[in-house]
């Protein structure tokens, strides 16, 4: 169901060939899906509006696959390959991999902003949230970075601080923004912790399986 609408989204989105093209590339050749499967079955349980989930989930695939985008990049991670094809910077060039990640960074927050059927006050809520997710990618991206390419001691705190912000920010969000749709506030604020943890202990599994498998 998910692949199909993500799928119709982006043949309908009006957009070049030059931007859409990268942009969809890693949407395209798969992933998990599981932050739109989070997503999309912890609105079950409060029975959200099934539309705004799966718009939400288009949402945070999208921002995804541009923080994918950008980590590859020659300045950041260097990557030549990502999911079994070539990195988007080496497929597209490095101009359009940029660009593309910059545009799929924005383009959710008009994807949220264009809900129907929630009020005012979630809407804004949810956008809150979507906003202080990016910006603490943003801030995750640089630390990982900084660690790496600066030689220097760092700390398991320090680690586990980048992991939240990297990748357990969007595990946060995914878990929190269903109950951000049906107003459950202070519910939702328990649900992003819980799923920022998820995200840290997914993302140490992924880096060890990285480790034992290459």
């Amino acid at each position: 169901m998910f692949d199909k609408k993500i799928m119709d989204f982006f043949e309908n989105l009006d957009l070049e060939n030059h931007l859409k093209d990268p942009l969809f590339y890693y949407i395209e050749n798969g992933g998990k899906r599981l932050r739109p499967w989070i997503i999309y079955n912890f609105g079950q349980i409060v029975s959200a509006n099934k539309k705004n989930l799966l718009d939400i989930s288009i949402a945070v695939e999208i921002l995804h696959s541009s923080s994918l985008i950008h980590d590859d990049l020659p300045a950041l991670d260097n990557a030549k390959l990502r999911r079994g094809g070539l990195a988007n910077h080496l497929k597209f060039g490095e101009y359009r991999a940029i660009l593309a990640g910059d545009y799929g960074f924005t383009l959710p927050l008009q994807i949220i902003a264009n809900l129907d059927n929630i009020n005012d006050r979630n809407k804004f809520l949810l956008m809150d949230y979507f906003i202080k997710t990016i910006l603490k990618l943003f801030q995750g991206e640089t630390e990982d970075l900084i660690f790496e390419k600066e030689v220097r001691d760092v700390s398991e705190k320090e680690i586990l601080g980048m992991y939240s912000k990297k990748t357990g920010a969007v595990f946060g969000f995914c878990f929190a923004s269903p109950f951000l749709l049906t107003g459950e506030v202070q519910l939702a604020k328990k649900m992003n912790t819980i799923g920022t943890n998820f995200g840290v202990s997914f993302q140490i599994f992924d880096d060890l399986k990285d480790l034992f498998t290459t």
